[in-house]
Parts: structure tokens; sequence; C-alpha cells
């Protein structure tokens, strides 16, 4: 499927803390010299047929490139936390 699922370790026991935005970036080729055109889909509601039909959710799309690259750094930043499942010490 192309997907890797990866997990990573919060401090939700000690310090009730963490993250439970989720967002999604879709990137599309816009021509030939490989220049994107950038969507970040963002919000706090989950990404079910509940929350996007029955739910009152706050959902945001955005085409701002600035705001794009933001979420692309807390992707990497994130990313770099992860662990494989066989990586996790139990």
């Amino acid at each position: 499927s192309g997907i890797e699922i990866r997990f990573v370790r919060t401090n939700a026991e000690n310090l009730l803390q963490m993250m439970h935005n989720k967002f999604l970036i879709f990137e599309k080729l816009k021509n030939e010299k490989k220049q994107f055109v950038s969507r970040t889909f963002s919000g706090a509601g989950h990404f079910t047929n509940a929350a996007m039909r029955n739910n009152y959710e706050n959902f945001y799309i955005s085409e701002n490139s600035s705001i794009t690259q933001k979420y692309k750094n807390l992707f990497d930043y994130i990313w770099d936390r992860t662990l494989y499942e066989k990586d996790i010490k139990k």
C-alpha cells in the first residue's frame, strides 16, 4: 500500500500533553519545471465519516505556501522522533 506505520512516544502519562491536531499535505506537480502546488488540510477532528458529516469539527484548508511549509517542518520534526514497532522497547 506504500503506507509506513510509525509510532511516537508522548509524555501523556506524566504531563497529560500530547498533540491532537491532524493534518494532511497535498502536493501536485504544477508543470514540467517540477514546481509543486501545495495545500494543507488541518484540524482537530478525526478523519472519519462522522467527523466530516455529523460532528461540529473545525477543519481548515490553505493554499498558502508559507503555512504549508510550516506543516512540512512540523511533520519532519515529528517523523524524526518516531519508531517502527519492532524498535519499541517494551
